[in-house]
């Protein structure tokens, strides 16, 4: 009879007996053998099985496909596979030993919960060396240790506050919820609410990328200080398009810029420009904010590089804004002079105020731009003299000046020779502030030879603080002039 189980060969005796009308023969007895044809199948149940990471224990069986009769032996392990020995799970090999008629055991895997996020990792689970069986199909299986950690990107907090005033602005935090063995990323940006990009603060926007086992990454948010009185304002922040992991709570946080003015009054500008002949500068005081009472504040010139009385008239007084008013105004009168000089510097001040602070901007320059063009030149484009003379040339400013005007001079061969005709010059000519004339003298060499009218040339050159100037008439190249003689004394008609 086929039972389906798989047992040692078997048999059986065959008597013949109690013949009628016959005789029993040789051989009256057979002994039958019955072959078994089951063949004994060990193998796990399945060859893909799972267990959550914080189980505890994977528990794996390892199956008969029928009851023997005789004892079965199997060897199993547990190794790796993606997930590593000691850090994902325990170890485990053995023998099994399945008495006549078993037909199930089972084994445990120690399975380690760790706080990383990471992909599902798996164990390889193998049979071998079967004794009085056969290895199935399933001799070989895997086991997933399913992770139970999900990372979640989110910010520190759900709230920042930053004072206007802090130019290193306010750092945020971003944060993932546990370690991850996978790079993660995530954008995040700024956005307007009662707080304006641009005038509250500057926009940012990016992507942060937390590299294997990194928890924390930051960006920072800077606010423009303004001189505005004005309440706390906020801008949002964001986080969106997590990648390898989720958002978490805060995904969304905001961002409070604590205002650091308080009512003020100062210059407009901290500094201001008038031309010499513009008569009078024009200087805006204002406050940062509407008062609701009277503000008064003093202001007052003083001499940096300008001089009152030489340059402008000197000004004092007090500003008075009435409640409401944020903006006035005083002038300085400037005085024009005949004089070439630098740009002179006058220096405003702020003081004395009433119901109000002193803003930032409590001191200020104006400064007088000169407009004066100081020109040296020769006095003439030519000059005749007697070869028995010395020829003074002078060298005039078309004004004084208020500083140290300096020029070279040369003389330089024509028809005349320097040495035999005249003594060769060269110098500088120097101006002290207020000369506006110099003389160059040049010695004439009187010899006794009736010659032609011989001349010779005289040039100006590198001027500092005042510009060349050609001679009026007639015009000469270079701002040069020119010397003639003759021992006739003939005037050379140029």
């Amino acid at each position: 009879m086929d039972n389906g189980t798989a047992e040692s060969t078997e048999t059986f005796n065959l008597t013949l007996s109690n013949p009628v009308k016959a005789t029993l023969g040789a051989p009256a007895s057979a002994t039958i053998t019955i072959i078994d044809d089951d063949s004994t199948l060990v193998q796990f149940s399945s060859n893909a099985l799972s267990v959550d990471e914080d189980a505890g224990n994977a528990t794996v069986e390892v199956k008969l496909n029928s009851a023997a009769s005789v004892q079965v032996k199997v060897d199993y392990a547990a190794s790796n596979g993606t997930a590593k020995s000691a850090s994902d799970y325990s170890a485990s090999n053995g023998t099994f030993t399945f008495a006549p008629g078993e037909t199930s055991k089972t084994f445990n895997v120690t399975i380690a919960d760790d706080a990383i996020d990471e992909l599902d990792e798996t164990i390889q689970l193998t049979l071998s060396n079967a004794s009085n069986a056969t290895l199935g199909a399933n001799a070989n299986a895997t086991l997933t240790i399913v992770d139970n950690e999900t990372t979640r990107l989110q910010f520190s907090s759900s709230s920042y506050t930053v004072a206007e005033a802090a130019s290193a602005g306010e750092t945020i935090t971003v944060e993932l919820t546990t370690p991850s063995d996978r790079t993660v990323s995530v954008d995040y940006a700024t956005g307007d609410d009662t707080a304006v990009a641009g005038d509250d603060y500057t926009a940012i926007s990016g992507t942060l990328t937390f590299a294997t086992g990194v928890t924390s990454q930051s960006f920072t948010v800077t606010p423009i200080d303004d001189e505005q009185v004005e309440a706390s304002e906020e801008a949002t922040l964001s986080l969106a398009n997590p990648q390898n992991a989720a958002l978490g709570t805060p995904a969304a946080s905001q961002l409070t810029i604590v205002d650091d003015d308080v009512a003020g009054v100062s210059f407009a500008l901290t500094a201001y420009s008038v031309g010499e002949v513009d008569g009078q500068a024009t200087i805006s005081v204002r406050l940062n904010a509407p008062a609701l009472q009277t503000v008064m504040v003093d202001y007052a010139t003083s001499d940096d590089t300008a001089t009152a009385g030489d340059d402008y008239t000197a000004t004092s007084g007090t500003l008075t804004f009435a409640p409401g008013e944020t903006n006035k105004s005083f002038t300085v009168p400037i005085l024009d002079d005949p004089l070439d000089e630098s740009d002179e510097g006058i220096l405003l001040t702020l003081s004395n105020p009433v119901n109000v602070e002193l803003g930032k901007i409590i001191s200020a320059m104006l400064t007088i731009t000169d407009d004066d063009e100081l020109q040296v030149q020769l006095d003439a484009a030519s000059y005749v003299v007697n070869e028995d003379d010395e020829l003074v040339i002078s060298v005039t400013l078309n004004g004084p000046s208020g500083q140290t005007i300096a020029v070279d001079y040369a003389t330089s061969d024509g028809s005349a020779q320097a040495g035999s005709d005249y003594t060769a010059q060269s110098d500088t000519l120097t101006f002290a502030p207020g000369e506006t004339s110099k003389a160059i003298t040049i010695p004439i060499n009187d010899d006794a030879l009736d010659e032609p009218v011989e001349d010779f040339t005289l040039a100006l050159s590198n001027s500092q603080n005042g510009a060349l100037r050609r001679p009026t008439a007639p015009p000469s190249p270079l701002w040069t002039t020119t010397w003639c003689a003759s021992s006739l004394a003939r005037p050379l008609t140029m």
